[in-house]
């Protein structure tokens, strides 16, 4: 069940509720490109757009904790990706571009999500997917957020050859306080 761009868990009203499931999803442009290794992955190489996930506090200024992540993508074409993810929105960056840490964003950043070992899960698949894992021995990223969303920027960690116009689809299950 889809709400608002949030996927209901099973039993749980998603308005409201302390679990959600928000989501954010792109296409890459229409061209095959070779990302290098810390290059973003995005929707435009002119004119990003930032990851949104809505949703993620239940009142502007709310806070949670994301307590797992999942990408998936609809090719085959093996990975390595990173999610940096802050508590209000900023500058997106162009696709196929390094990605600059910023010190001026350290007030907004809360952390990332590695995504390092995704599946295809054998032959006749169309897509890959891959469960995220936190920084260092960290089991969840806390979070205030700003408004009620979170927000995010896809890196590829390893060098790769992606297909034209390639989806990405992002999600997020927090616990919501």
């Amino acid at each position: 069940m889809t709400f608002s761009g949030v996927r209901a868990q099973k039993g749980i009203q998603p308005v409201g509720a302390l679990l959600a499931v928000p989501s954010a999803s792109f296409a890459r442009p229409a061209s095959a490109n070779t990302y290098a290794a810390n290059a973003v992955v995005s929707d435009s190489a002119t004119a990003p757009t930032i990851l949104e996930f809505p949703v993620c506090a239940l009142c502007p200024g709310g806070g949670g904790m994301v307590i797992s992540a999942r990408h998936a993508k609809n090719s085959t074409v093996i990975a390595s990706f990173r999610l940096e993810l802050y508590r209000a929105s900023r500058t997106a960056i162009n696709d196929n571009a390094q990605f600059p840490l910023l010190f001026a964003n350290k007030v907004n950043r809360i952390g990332w999500v590695d995504f390092s070992s995704h599946a295809s899960f054998g032959t006749g698949s169309d897509s890959t997917v891959s469960h995220g894992v936190f920084p260092s021995s960290l089991s969840y990223l806390p979070y205030v957020a700003d408004g009620t969303s979170l927000f995010g920027i896809a890196i590829s960690l390893s060098g790769y050859a992606a297909p034209a116009s390639e989806q990405h689809t992002f999600e997020l299950c927090v616990q919501r306080y």
